[in-house]
């Protein structure tokens, strides 16, 4: 049925993918990013720049990317890059790894921090006074993006609110996303 009688306000929807295919996100995350593309392309960024290489993941998949993580990085510094299982944005939907010109990789951090498209990102949530998060200028949308970057991924941004290092606002969300039906039970 057509949208959104009395249940979830939320839902997981698919948007074009960095490489190819679909990211799955949570569908406000979803509305934004696209905005947010477009006020990219009017500022003279063109795709891939700004695609999505990661969005919503399954428990399963962040325990593979914990394991991988173990062993890239170690027990002492694989939750600065990888969050443990449960307890990940990215596992509530509203988590996005934007592609912005390099691998998504620690190895290229400074690589993505010196790009333009960072820096344009950066310079939008600073002009207009918010130092977390991304606005816009464009006439189109004047309104506040509200993606917020995570300060140990220059990829990694979160819509809705800055990132929670203990993991707990996720934990939640995931729970009540399971249960009012629109997270998958995984």
């Amino acid at each position: 049925g057509g949208g959104g009688g009395g249940g979830s306000k939320h839902q997981l929807v698919r948007v074009p993918a960095y490489g190819g295919g679909t990211v799955r996100l949570r569908e406000d995350a979803a509305q934004v990013l696209l905005a947010l593309q477009a006020a990219a392309g009017e500022a003279g960024f063109a795709a891939p720049l700004f695609l999505p290489a990661s969005g919503y993941r399954s428990r399963k998949q962040q325990e593979a990317l914990w394991a991988q993580g173990l062993k890239k990085h170690g027990p002492d510094k694989v939750s600065t890059y990888v969050a443990r299982p449960g307890s990940s944005a990215h596992e509530t939907g509203r988590a996005v790894d934007l592609h912005l010109g390099y691998g998504i990789d620690s190895d290229n951090e400074e690589k993505i921090r010196a790009s333009a498209a960072w820096k344009w990102l950066v310079a939008h949530a600073e002009r207009s006074g918010h130092s977390d998060a991304i606005l816009t200028n464009s006439l189109a949308n004047a309104e506040r993006f509200g993606f917020y970057p995570y300060k140990n991924e220059a990829w990694h941004w979160e819509y809705g609110a800055p990132h929670d290092s203990t993991g707990a606002t996720y934990r939640r969300e995931i729970a009540e996303g399971s249960a009012q039906g629109w997270l998958p039970r995984e």
